[in-house]
């Protein structure tokens, strides 16, 4: 079963909690408080229900932290509670897998390799003069390991480019992304929080061609 929650219906923290409680028919006694929608999503609500919350980040930018914090609870009981999907946006409208890979892919060999092949070329030349090369070939002169720098290059482009998507998953920007079927798709469209998570976690070991270094694959 699907259910809508209407994020045109959501402007503050009281909306939020009369309006999931009356879509979830949660008990009279729901608490309006996290707390209690912890309580009712993991022993109130009948799986298997598809909640989809509309309109998404027209009630985000109203509710501001809060609407993290209910996120995150959303999020845990969908890991909790068998048969308990959240859908942001409608997703009828979202990015599929195929589109997320085509713009990961995008990103990655366009921004990160790209960036990644400049700076070694920088590194590694020996008879280009520009003046950034020149300024490089002064101080590494001084540096015996090369490896060291390189590793830097790699991880600074990486850096750059996650807070450049986090910046995304906040709204802080508003951008589209062109599909190879001709569609503009809104950023927005992603589920929340996610593309500066899949860059750092799985887009740039799924296809950059250059070093990349994963610090958290022993752990």
């Amino acid at each position: 079963m699907e259910i809508i929650l209407d994020g045109n219906n959501i402007k503050t923290v009281e909306d939020f909690h009369r309006e999931i409680k009356n879509v979830l028919d949660f008990p009279d006694h729901y608490g309006n408080n996290l707390d209690a929608l912890w309580d009712c999503l993991t022993s109130w609500i009948e799986a298997p229900l598809v909640l989809i919350w509309k309109d998404f980040e027209k009630s985000k930018s109203c509710l501001g932290e809060f609407a993290d914090k209910a996120i995150s609870v959303l999020k845990d009981a969908e890991k909790n509670v068998e048969g308990f999907k959240i859908k942001w946006n409608n997703e009828s409208n979202a990015y599929s897998t195929e589109e997320r890979d085509q713009f990961a892919k995008l990103l990655v060999l366009h921004v990160r390799d790209a960036a990644i092949k400049s700076c070694d070329l920088r590194l590694h030349s020996s008879n280009m003069n520009s003046p950034s090369v020149k300024r490089w070939r002064d101080k590494i002169s001084s540096i015996n390991n090369q490896e060291v720098v390189e590793m830097i290059i790699a991880d600074c482009v990486d850096e750059t480019i996650f807070w450049f998507l986090k910046a995304i998953d906040e709204t802080v920007f508003n951008i589209s992304f062109n599909s190879a079927e001709g569609e503009s798709l809104s950023f927005s469209d992603f589920e929340y929080g996610e593309i500066a998570g899949d860059y750092i976690g799985e887009w740039r070991f799924k296809f950059s061609q250059e070093r990349s270094y994963n610090d958290f694959e022993d752990l």
